[in-house]
Order: structure tokens, then sequence, then C-alpha cells
């Protein structure tokens, strides 16, 4: 997977916006960022395909987490959150990674 540009990825993110909002019933973020922090999406893992596991945001929209991300393979019909990395031969590339790290970030508090 390549690294995407911050315009680029502002330009993946405007796009997957669409096409949650263009698919009902839309998810839509998790999360709203606060600035510059990527919005956190909820899926439901679809399945494993080879290397990855595959999710679903919606009915039309679909992606993929490196299995790398995962301790265990999680089930089909288990809930995770994640942020959008790329998109890779018209595969939306999520990650579980960066997701868990901003997580992190939100749970700190001032002065700790």
């Amino acid at each position: 997977m390549n690294p995407k540009s911050d315009n680029s990825l502002r330009s993946l993110r405007a796009e997957l916006e669409l096409a949650l909002r263009d698919s009902p019933p839309s998810s839509g973020p998790a999360r709203l960022p606060g600035a510059g922090e990527p919005p956190l999406y909820d899926a439901v893992v679809a399945g494993k395909s080879g290397e990855e596991v595959v999710l679903e945001l919606s009915p039309r929209v679909q992606g993929a987490v490196p299995l790398a991300e995962f301790e265990a393979v999680p089930p089909p019909g288990s809930p995770v959150r994640v942020t959008l990395v790329g998109r890779e031969e018209g595969l939306w590339i999520f990650s579980v990674r960066a997701q868990q790290q901003i997580a992190a970030w939100d749970q700190i508090e001032v002065g700790s």
C-alpha cells in the first residue's frame, strides 16, 4: 500500500463521504474529527480474502484492512472502527491500528 499525501487523503475522504451519503443507510463518520484529525468510520467485518479482512461500511461501500493489523481474524459480523488510509484498484483501504492511535489520543486528559 502506498502512503498517501495529505491532499490525496482529503480528496479520498471527500469521495468516501459522498459514497456513504449516496448509499442508504449511511453510516458516515463514527466520530467527527477535530482540526487536522482523520474521521473514524464504523464498519462490519464481511469476511477474509487472502491477506485482507473485508469490511462493509454500507450496502454499497466496501473496503479492506490488512490482516496483519489484527491479532486474530475477526468473525463476520464483528463491528470495527477504522480510518481511511487509501484506495487501491477501486477498493477502499482502511486501518484499525491508525484508528486505535487516534482513539488513544482522544482519551488523554490535559495535565496527565
